[in-house]
C-alpha cells in the first residue's frame, strides 16, 4: 500500500525500549477536497530513512497496515497503524503554477 502527499510533520524519534525506537510523519494527501492527514510510524532502523525529508517535501511512503486488539477493565478496542518501511521524494500532486497572462490590451 503506497500513501503520497506532502510532509505536514516530522517528529523526532523517540526511544521507547532499549530495543524499540519509533518516529512519526504526518502526510497529507494532495487533493483539493477533504484532503487525509495520516501518521505513518517508522520504527527501529527504518527511522533513519526519514532524516533525508523535511517538512513541506511531496513524497510517496510504503506502509503496511497493522492492527492490535485489546483489553482492559472490561473495555476493549482495536489500535491501528500504518507502518512505513520505504519512502521516496515524488513530485506526483504537485500543485502546476500557471502562468500568468500579460496583455496588454485592455479588453
Amino acid at each position: 500500500m503506497q500513501i503520497t502527499g506532502t510532509i505536514v510533520r516530522l517528529f523526532q524519534a523517540q526511544q521507547i525500549t532499549e530495543k524499540f525506537k519509533s518516529r512519526k510523519v504526518w502526510v497529507r494527501e494532495n487533493v483539493e477536497q477533504y484532503p487525509n492527514t495520516f501518521e505513518v510510524e517508522f520504527t527501529n532502523d527504518n527511522c533513519a530513512k526519514l532524516d533525508a525529508f523535511a517538512e513541506g517535501q511531496q513524497v510517496t511512503i510504503d506502509v503496511n497496515l497493522r492492527g492490535r486488539y485489546w483489553q482492559k477493565n472490561e473495555r476493549e478496542g482495536v489500535v491501528t497503524t500504518l507502518n512505513g518501511w520505504k519512502i521516496a521524494a515524488s513530485s506526483e500532486g504537485t500543485p502546476e503554477i500557471e502562468a500568468e497572462q500579460t496583455d496588454d490590451m485592455p479588453f
